[in-house]
């Protein structure tokens, strides 16, 4: 199986969360995570709660709107996005 994955450490190398991209966009190789999880962590330095997704994620409902819903208010979103991305919608 491949996915695309968000790692996330801590200021200090520190494993803090993993999440698998549930929504994929133009990814052949890649899998869906079949067991797709809501991800949040909170650094220890600055004890704030973020949520995680990635790219393509964001034009879909899930997972961002759920953590809005369970009060997550800062996100992390690793993407890749030209201008060309725009075009293809």
């Amino acid at each position: 199986l491949l996915f695309n994955t968000v790692v996330v450490l801590d200021s200090d190398g520190a494993y803090l969360a993993r999440y698998h991209k549930a929504n994929l966009w133009g990814e052949a190789l890649m899998d869906a995570g079949a067991d797709c999880k809501i991800v949040e962590f909170t650094p220890a330095a600055i004890g704030v709660t973020f949520g995680v997704f990635t790219c393509a994620d964001l034009i879909h409902a899930w997972p961002a709107l759920d953590m809005v819903g369970r009060g997550v208010r800062h996100f992390v979103m690793p993407l890749a996005w030209s201008n060309e991305m725009a075009q293809m919608q």
